[in-house]
């Protein structure tokens, strides 16, 4: 066999065919009666070439791949799709409230100061150890409670039970309690995968058209929160009991 692109694809050599090959080589150059067992200086030489040459092979065979939206993956994908006046939809975070008691003033500074990463921005942690950064840089009032918005440090679906942010990442000698009495407000998700961004893709060839149910729902699938969608064509012009 030989590396070849046709009709049929891409098809490059095996491991044991490329050994074959290199083994035959050596013993074209140096004779029948030459040592290639696995073992032997020259044998590990030949597992060597042929080792690489089967991974520089298979990269070819990714770039091929790559070519096709269905072989695609990763940023390669998103080239693709942009074609089609698509972008992956992007991760979120997720958000919960935390009361601060303090006992004297209190400048806590928040992700809105551009001052990343931690110890600048105030942070506190679960009891499964997640972090959670103030959403935004606050002024408290000594011997109060204040409730404050704080983001999940990693991307999507953190989930935090009531009553679990206990544990101050960011010491402040004049915070007394930390302590979240509800679970997050907003529940963030996992950046679009692969194969969720192709099945949207599938559902969005009639997006440049108008005035189409297709075209209506491929422009529906493209907002982040729509996960999926089924519109009706109605032509006479009244409503049912469903409105």
């Amino acid at each position: 066999m030989t590396n070849i692109i046709d009709a049929n694809g891409i098809t490059i050599d095996s491991l044991e065919d490329l050994i074959t090959k290199y083994s035959d080589t050596l013993r074209d150059i140096y004779g029948s009666d030459i040592v290639l067992d696995p073992e032997s200086p020259d044998g590990l030489l030949v597992n060597f070439l042929a080792q690489v040459t089967r991974d520089v092979s298979e990269f070819a065979v990714k770039l091929y791949n790559a070519e096709s939206i269905n072989s695609a993956i990763g940023s390669l994908l998103d080239q693709k799709v942009a074609w089609f006046g698509l972008t992956r939809k992007p991760a979120s975070y997720s958000y919960v409230n935390v009361n601060i008691t303090t006992i004297n003033n209190v400048n806590l500074v928040g992700m809105d100061s551009n001052t990343n990463p931690p110890p600048n921005i105030y942070t506190v942690q679960d009891n499964a150890g997640n972090n959670y950064y103030l959403a935004s840089s606050v002024s408290l009032a000594a011997n109060t409670t204040t409730a404050c918005s704080f983001r999940a440090e990693n991307s999507g679906a953190v989930l935090v039970g009531a009553g679990t942010i206990m544990t101050p990442v960011s010491y402040n000698q004049y915070i007394t309690i930390i302590n979240n009495p509800n679970p997050q407000y907003i529940i963030g998700v996992e950046e679009e995968s692969d194969t969720e961004l192709k099945w949207r893709l599938k559902n969005s060839y009639y997006l440049p058209s108008q005035g189409f149910c297709e075209s209506m729902k491929s422009a529906l699938l493209n907002y982040d929160d729509i996960q999926d969608a089924f519109i009706i064509d109605n032509p006479t012009n009244t409503t049912d009991a469903y409105g």
